[in-house]
């Protein structure tokens, strides 16, 4: 018997020279050790979208071994600065400084008339 790459044992039909490819088309079975949280979250997943966990499974290693999410990029983060009214030159973590030292004037001041 004659056989292609992957295509199996071939046997003669019909004629002696035509061969006929056997094709074997059974799925092909991996175990697989996943942490416990990992299942666990697969399983809900299957749950909650009425799925077969085989498909939960299969579609999640798709999604995290396909290109456009590797190579994706986190959106830049964006600082958007608020107008506080303050001068440049006053550090608005010593107003508390400001304000006691205005004070101490305005007291000093008072009682000195």
């Amino acid at each position: 018997c004659f056989s292609h790459a992957n295509a199996g044992p071939t046997r003669p039909v019909g004629k002696l020279d035509t061969m006929f490819a056997r094709h074997h088309d059974a799925p092909m079975r991996t175990t697989l050790t996943l942490d416990d949280d990992l299942a666990e979250s697969l399983r809900e997943r299957a749950r909650l979208h009425d799925l077969p966990f085989k498909k939960v499974v299969n579609d999640t290693l798709r999604r995290g071994l396909s290109p456009a999410t590797r190579d994706a990029a986190p959106p830049r983060y964006r600082v958007v600065p608020n107008r506080s009214g303050l001068v440049p030159g006053v550090d608005p973590l010593k107003l508390n400084q400001v304000y006691d030292q205005l004070e101490a004037e305005t007291f000093s001041r008072t009682h000195r008339e």
